[in-house]
């Protein structure tokens, strides 16, 4: 890659961070959001197994059964899907930039290098 290929796709890259970076947060909300509704629908359920007279030690596996809250539960399995795929995404990212990086200074070295062969 020649210097001006490498300062192309560090900029590239340095897109595709920012526009990361700022869908990290809806992404950590949206979570945040299905965890809390997973959390208090199976509470509710498992309150309502119990008051129903169900033993207390099968109350949580039969309403984890229930099937909205199991649709709740892929919703925040999703959700948090969609967050680690985004945070592994800024560190494949970050770690290309470091490279790119270390690419640029390379080839600067080596351009000075060759200038004093060059004069000498």
């Amino acid at each position: 890659m020649t210097p001006i290929e490498i300062k192309e796709e560090m900029n590239r890259i340095s897109l595709v961070l920012q526009e990361k970076v700022t869908q990290i947060v809806p992404l950590s909300v949206t979570m945040a959001n299905a965890q809390r509704d997973y959390r208090v629908r199976l509470a509710a359920e498992i309150i309502k197994l119990r008051v129903s007279g169900e033993k207390v030690s099968l109350s949580e596996i039969i309403a984890k059964g229930n099937i909205d809250v199991a649709n709740l539960k892929v919703a925040h399995v999703v959700a948090e899907a969609h967050r680690q795929a985004c945070q592994k995404s800024i560190a494949v990212n970050m770690s290309v930039a470091d490279t790119l990086r270390s690419l640029l200074k390379a080839s600067k070295d080596e351009d000075i290098s060759a200038k004093k062969n060059y004069y000498d």
